[in-house]
């Protein structure tokens, strides 16, 4: 089941590379790869978080100190992040 945060939530999580085992999708609205990495997640049973940052620059911003500047930026259990949608990548945290 897919369950959307406020971002604000979601950032506090971050510091500890989210929860644990479960992949964290920050994702905005009209993004196509954010849309393809939510399904993908749901169809292949990987637990997994999804925030919501359309309207939160100062939490984008925090997140693109990765060097990321693609959306969805994903963060795995191992505290990997990542760009776009990344079917390898994410099937790596399938259970």
């Amino acid at each position: 089941m897919l369950e959307t945060l406020e971002a604000d939530t979601a950032l506090e999580a971050t510091g500890a590379s989210d929860t644990e085992g479960v992949v964290t999708i920050y994702s905005q609205a009209d993004c196509v790869q954010c849309t393809g990495s939510k399904k993908f997640v749901e169809r292949h049973g990987i637990p997994n978080v999804i925030v919501d940052i359309t309207n939160d620059d100062s939490t984008r911003d925090a997140l693109r100190v990765h060097g990321i500047k693609q959306m969805p930026i994903i963060i795995g259990p191992d505290g990997k992040v990542f760009g776009g949608f990344d079917a390898p990548s994410l099937l790596a945290y399938k259970k």
